[in-house]
């Protein structure tokens, strides 16, 4: 059997022989202690539980892990360091036959990492968090289950002892699926806060198998806590709920988002194409089954209390097939004795109803609810300065016009004509910030594009002068200071391109990887990589000759080494007189 030394033989091997190091592999179990996993050890068999302890362990770009069976694999330390690439992600997955145990972070200690890593092929949940705070970004949860309970992607428990603030970045979770509730995600937060940075959430699916029972949130089950979704996509999540034995009654909430209770806080995200599907059905004749399937996007329970705010909820769809009788309602929104706050967003082309409220408080202002089939807006509600087919008798502001959007319902923007623009609340406070995707005037703009909120995130890369943008003049010999800083925006991550020229009349000078400038007619590369956000860089420091000079920074999200477009640049110029 091959021991840890084929990691040594494999290098080696690369090195003398031009092997592809894909055909080595290294046999693990057991506690890990203080190792270092390489791609040249790549991949890594797990013939047992994995226990990561102490001196922990560091897990290099483009290494593959592969469970030969049901092993677990926890993490006990801080000193866990599972850092891959871009270009070079770091799995965990199956042998191709056997399923695993999954990835368990419980009561690790602080500073464990998961960045750039996919976790897949999992039988009992991929990520499960329990007490713990690893840092997740740029992660793939796809294709695991939970065989034996909720949240077939991940599961986050935290006590009310543990109070800290997890916060995922540009995570995917798709594909997964469990036995009960929260197909992608369940989380029971009894102290600290949930966060979702620029995630996804696709294609889940809550009861595999269809199991019987009364099963919730087919993308993301919430039992308790404090959990926000900002810049997030929840997107083809199915929840199922399923009742054969006579008489009974079959219940599905929340295809893509079910809240039990606690605080949800939507920002600049969109909720579509969840589905709900209650089943009731028993052979007999005389027997009596009913279906109920109620919030296909979001499902807010008694405890709960929800603030969306310039989000998309569409094309969200409750179905349901019971014997003697089926009930499906609230298809965008469902809260029951929920309070609930929608401000600047859009829902529309939701199947059976775009907002419901039952028994609670449903506030609605600036927000365009249009094209949903039946009600636009289901039970009592407060809705001011909003766009509702159909009209609303009550409040203050609200319209009954076409929000011509530019290629519904797919692309849900305003036309430079729309009767939304400049037609929300004109108290200063919800005033436009951010053109685009705001139009008109400062006034607020019904729907998700306006108000304060959906704040640009795109990449800022800022070049100053001497501290100062635009154009700076200078006497000969004054020393002048460039710098340079990027704000990735919701790109980060991203891989681009990254280009410094200085265009002045005695020719272009481009800024190398290595901090040297070099005259040339043809665009020279400064660097390749993942946009990250960088601190304000000193770049030239010193007197330039006479003339006016054209600086810019350029990033490029075309990462193939040619100067293709300058998607987001910025640029100062300096001219130096006598």
């Amino acid at each position: 059997m091959k021991t840890r030394n084929t990691v040594l033989l494999c290098a080696v091997l690369a090195l003398f022989s031009g092997i592809d190091t894909a055909f080595c592999d290294t046999p693990v179990q057991g506690p890990i202690d203080g190792e270092h996993w390489t791609k040249a050890g790549s991949p890594y068999w797990v013939d047992g539980d994995i226990e990561v302890i102490n001196n922990g362990l560091e897990i290099d770009p483009g290494v593959r892990v592969e469970f030969r069976g049901d092993f677990k694999f926890e993490v006990k330390t801080g000193n866990f360091s599972a850092v891959g690439t871009g270009s070079e992600h770091i799995i965990f997955t199956w042998d191709g036959t056997n399923r695993w145990g999954g990835l368990i972070f419980e009561s690790t200690a602080s500073g464990a990492e998961l960045i750039n890593c996919d976790v897949s092929r999992s039988n009992h949940c991929g990520v499960k968090i329990v007490n713990s705070k690893p840092v997740m970004e740029w992660c793939t949860i796809d294709r695991n289950i939970a065989s034996d309970g909720a949240g077939g992607g991940l599961n986050i428990f935290y006590d009310s002892g543990f109070s800290q603030d997890l916060v995922l970045k540009h995570c995917l979770i798709a594909n997964n699926s469990a036995k009960t509730h929260g197909g992608g995600v369940y989380a029971d937060i009894s102290s600290g806060s949930l966060k979702f940075d620029s995630c996804e959430i696709n294609d889940n699916l809550n009861s595999k198998d269809n199991g019987t029972g009364n099963f919730y949130g087919g993308g993301i089950y919430i039992e308790s806590g404090d959990v926000t979704f900002d810049n997030c996509t929840i997107d083809s999540n199915e929840a199922r709920s399923r009742n054969t034995s006579r008489d009974g009654y079959a219940y599905c909430y929340g295809g893509g988002v079910y809240v039990k209770q606690g605080s949800l806080s939507v920002y600049r995200s969109t909720i579509s194409s969840n589905t709900t599907y209650a089943y009731a059905y028993y052979s007999s004749s005389t027997s009596t089954n009913k279906a109920y399937s109620y919030g296909a996007g979001f499902y807010l329970a008694s405890g709960a209390s929800a603030a969306i705010k310039n989000s998309i909820i569409r094309s969200n769809a409750p179905t349901a097939s019971g014997k003697s009788g089926s009930y499906y309602l609230g298809g965008g929104l469902y809260g029951s004795s929920a309070t609930t706050f929608v401000e600047n967003c859009t829902a529309s082309f939701n199947i059976h109803e775009g907002l419901r409220n039952s028994n609670g408080i449903l506030n609605v202002r600036n927000s365009i609810v249009y094209f949903n089939t039946d009600d636009q807006i289901a039970g009592s509600a407060t809705v001011n300065y909003s766009d509702v087919e159909g009209g609303y008798t009550t409040g203050t502001g609200n319209i009954d016009a076409d929000p011509q959007f530019a290629n519904p319902p797919n692309d849900l923007t305003l036309r430079s004509t729309s009767p939304c623009i400049d037609a929300g609340d004109p108290d200063p406070y919800y005033n436009d910030l951010f053109f685009p995707p705001s139009q008109g005037t400062e006034l607020n703009d019904m729907g998700y594009t306006g108000g304060p909120g959906p704040q640009s995130s795109e990449p800022v890369p800022d070049v100053k002068v001497n501290g100062m943008d635009g154009t700076v003049t200078v006497k000969e010999g004054t020393t002048v200071e460039v710098t340079v800083s990027i704000d990735p925006g919701d790109e980060e991550g991203k891989k681009v391109d990254l280009w410094m020229v200085v265009m002045s009349h005695y020719s272009p000078y481009w800024l190398q990887s290595n901090g040297v400038w070099i005259q040339s007619s043809t665009p020279v590369l400064l660097v390749q990589g993942q946009l990250e956000r960088r601190g304000r860089t000193t770049v030239i420091d010193t007197a330039l000759p006479r003339g006016t000079f054209l600086i810019t920074f350029v990033i490029d999200e075309e990462p193939n080494g040619k100067l293709d477009f300058a998607t987001w640049c910025d640029d100062a110029v300096v001219t130096v007189i006598p």
